[in-house]
């Protein structure tokens, strides 16, 4: 059984919880790691799903490690 992690986590970006459709911007990606790092809210962090747009649907999307390192 797999899981879908949009399922799981929901289709709306909060202060836990950001979007990005791919990971070609890897200026974006750091920003959206560092405010879910921060922790303002106090909940333990938050999590980034990569391949979903702004509404919370999946996309394809081409993501090699190097596009992270």
């Amino acid at each position: 059984m797999t899981t879908d992690l949009v399922d799981e986590l929901g289709d709306r970006e909060s202060t836990v919880l950001e979007f990005k459709l791919s990971a070609s911007n890897r200026d974006k990606i750091g920003q959206a790691i560092c405010a879910l790092a921060n922790d303002l809210c106090g909940r333990g962090g938050g999590d980034l799903l990569i391949g979903v747009d702004d509404h919370g649907e999946r996309q394809r999307t081409d993501l090699r490690a190097e596009m992270l390192g």
